[in-house]
C-alpha cells in the first residue's frame, strides 16, 4: 500500500511538471510577439550634428532602414516615427525642438511597442574621439540589461570601440517615454576616419547588424524582455 501511493504521488509530481512546463511554453514570448518602435533621431528641418561631410539625421535614417530590415526578417513588428526626412512640428507652445520630440514621444507611448531604439550620432569639437555607445535611464529595470546587450554586441562586431553602456538621466525623450529603451550614439561624425566608415552602406549595414543582433541577445536572456 505504501508503495502505491509513493508510485501514485510520484506520478502525480511528473504530471504536475509536464503542466507546468507546457504551460509555460505556451505562455513564452517568440519573437513574433515583439515590437520594437525605432526613432531615427532628427529629420527635416533638424539636421542634427554634422561633421567632415556628412550630416546626422541622414545617416540616422539610413541605419535604421537596415535595422528595420533585419528585426522583420526575424519575426518582429518594427515601428517607425520616420521612414524619410520629415519632422514632427506641429503647432502649439515651445520650441521646435520641443514639438518635435513630444511629438515622437507620443507616437512611442501610445503604441503597443515592447523597446524603443533612438539611434542618433555624436560630435564634439575635438576629432579625437571615437566609438559608439549606449545610453540608457534608469526608469526602467529592462533598460541597463538592454543598453549592456547592445554595447556589447557592437564591440563585438564593430571591433573599434571599448565604449561602455552609460547611464543618463537628464535626456529629454528618454525620461518622457514610458516605454523600455535605449539610445544610441553610432559614431562621431567629428573624428575623420569613424566618418569615413559611416558614410559607407557596407558599414550603416554593420551597426545596424550589431544593434540588431544585441537586441535579439536581450530578448532571448533578458527574463524580464522575456516574459
Amino acid at each position: 500500500m505504501k508503495i502505491l501511493r509513493i508510485t501514485i504521488i510520484s506520478l502525480m509530481i511528473i504530471l504536475f511538471l509536464k503542466v507546468e512546463l507546457v504551460h509555460a511554453e505556451r505562455n513564452k514570448k517568440t519573437l513574433q510577439d515583439y515590437t520594437v518602435f525605432i526613432d531615427p533621431g532628427h529629420g527635416g528641418y533638424d539636421g542634427g550634428t554634422k561633421g567632415n561631410g556628412l550630416v546626422e539625421k541622414d545617416l540616422n535614417l539610413l541605419i535604421a532602414l537596415y535595422l528595420r530590415d533585419y528585426l522583420e526578417q526575424a519575426g518582429i513588428n518594427v515601428l517607425m516615427t520616420r521612414t524619410e526626412d520629415v519632422d514632427f512640428v506641429v503647432p502649439g507652445a515651445g520650441s521646435k525642438k520641443k514639438r518635435d520630440l513630444d511629438h515622437r514621444i507620443n507616437m512611442i507611448n501610445n503604441s503597443d511597442c515592447n523597446l524603443y531604439i533612438s539611434l542618433h550620432m555624436n560630435a564634439l569639437p575635438d576629432p579625437r574621439w571615437s566609438g559608439a555607445q549606449v545610453f540608457y535611464n534608469d526608469n526602467f529595470n529592462e533598460n541597463k540589461a538592454l543598453a549592456e546587450c547592445i554595447q556589447q554586441s557592437i564591440t563585438d562586431v564593430l571591433q573599434n570601440t571599448h565604449r561602455k553602456a552609460k547611464t543618463v538621466s537628464t535626456l529629454y525623450l528618454m525620461k518622457m517615454v514610458k516605454k523600455p529603451g535605449v539610445l544610441i550614439e553610432a559614431g562621431f561624425l567629428s573624428n575623420p576616419q569613424e566618418a569615413d566608415l559611416l558614410k559607407q552602406p557596407i558599414y550603416q549595414d554593420k551597426v545596424a547588424f550589431a544593434i540588431y543582433l544585441g537586441i535579439i541577445n536581450c530578448i532571448n536572456h533578458v527574463e524580464s524582455l522575456a516574459n
